[in-house]
C-alpha cells in the first residue's frame, strides 16, 4: 500500500507547470508562490464580501491544499521549514572584517500563513452548494485551530533553536575572523619592524664601508706623507752634516790663514823696520 505520504507527493508532482524563470532567486520565488497564493484567497474573500458564490472546485481546491500542507505532521514540519529559511539569517562579511546580519521578516510570512489559513477556515465553514454540514465545519474548524496552535509552537521552538544555531555559528565566525585579523597585523608589524632592521642594516654597512674606504685612503695618504717626512728629514739632515763639514773645512782654512798671515807678519819684522812695515 502506497503510504499519504507518497501519494501527496505524487500529487504534488503532477499539478507542477513549469514556468521559465531567468535568474530568480529562490528565496524571491518562494515568496511569489507565496503571495499568488494570498492573492488567490483574498480574491475569494473579496467574491464573499460582493455577495456572489465560490465556485465549489475553487473551495475544494483550497480545502484540498489546505488538507495537502498541514493535516499532516510531516506537511507541517514542511511549512515550518520554508518558513524557517525564509526567516534564516544570512551571514554577511563586509571588507572590514565586520559581521553583519540581515534576516527575512519570519513573522511576515507567518503572519501570512496564518492569515491564509484564517481565510480557507472561513471559506470552508460556509456550506457550498454540495451542502457540508454545520457540525463538519465546527470540527474543521476545531482541527485547523489546533494545527494553527501546534504549527505555532514547532515555528517558535525551531526559531529559537536557529536563533542560537546561528548566533553561535556568527559568534565562532567572529572569533575566527578576529583572531585572523589579528594574526594578519602581528604578520604585519614583525614583517615591517624587518624591514626596517634591514634598511638599518643595508645603512649601517654603506656606512662601514663608506668609513673603510675612507680609512684606507687616509691610511694611503698618511703613508705617503710619512714617507715624505721621513725624506725630508734624511734631507735635512745630510744638510746638516753638510754645512758641518762646510763649517769645519771654513774654520780650518781660516785658522790656516791666520798662521800664515802671523808668520808673514814675523818675517817681515825680521826684515822690514816697523815704519815700513805700516806703510805695507
Amino acid at each position: 500500500d502506497e503510504t499519504l505520504s507518497t501519494l501527496r507527493y505524487a500529487s504534488r508532482a503532477k499539478s507542477i507547470k513549469n514556468k521559465p524563470i531567468i535568474n530568480e532567486d529562490p528565496k524571491d520565488a518562494l515568496l511569489r508562490e507565496y503571495e499568488e497564493e494570498i492573492k488567490q484567497l483574498k480574491d475569494m474573500l473579496k467574491q464573499l464580501s460582493q455577495g456572489r458564490g465560490i465556485d465549489p472546485t475553487v473551495v475544494k481546491k483550497a480545502s484540498n491544499q489546505l488538507s495537502d500542507e498541514i493535516m499532516f505532521e510531516d506537511s507541517i514540519s514542511s511549512l515550518v521549514e520554508k518558513i524557517e529559511k525564509k526567516g534564516k539569517k544570512v551571514m554577511i562579511i563586509d571588507e572590514n572584517d565586520e559581521v553583519k546580519e540581515t534576516k527575512i521578516d519570519a513573522e511576515g510570512h507567518q503572519k501570512s500563513l496564518q492569515d491564509r489559513i484564517t481565510e480557507i477556515e472561513e471559506n470552508t465553514g460556509i456550506k457550498s452548494p454540495e451542502g457540508d454540514s454545520s457540525d463538519k465545519a465546527d470540527t474543521q474548524k476545531e482541527k485547523l485551530e489546533k494545527l494553527v496552535e501546534e504549527m505555532e509552537k514547532k515555528l517558535v521552538q525551531r526559531d529559537h533553536g536557529l536563533d542560537d544555531k546561528e548566533r553561535n555559528k556568527a559568534k565562532k565566525l567572529r572569533k575566527a575572523q578576529l583572531a585572523l585579523k589579528k594574526q594578519k597585523e602581528q604578520q604585519q608589524i614583525l614583517m615591517e619592524q624587518k624591514l626596517k632592521e634591514e634598511e638599518e642594516k643595508l645603512f649601517y654597512e654603506k656606512q662601514y664601508k663608506s668609513q673603510q674606504e675612507q680609512f684606507e685612503e687616509n691610511s694611503k695618504i698618511l703613508n705617503e706623507l710619512r714617507i715624505r717626512y721621513k725624506g725630508a728629514l734624511q734631507e735635512i739632515k745630510d744638510l746638516e752634516e753638510e754645512h758641518q763639514n762646510d763649517h769645519a773645512d771654513l774654520v780650518n782654512t781660516v785658522r790656516d790663514q791666520q798662521h800664515e798671515l802671523m808668520l808673514m807678519k814675523g818675517m817681515l819684522k825680521m826684515i822690514l823696520k816697523d815704519h815700513e812695515i805700516e806703510k805695507v
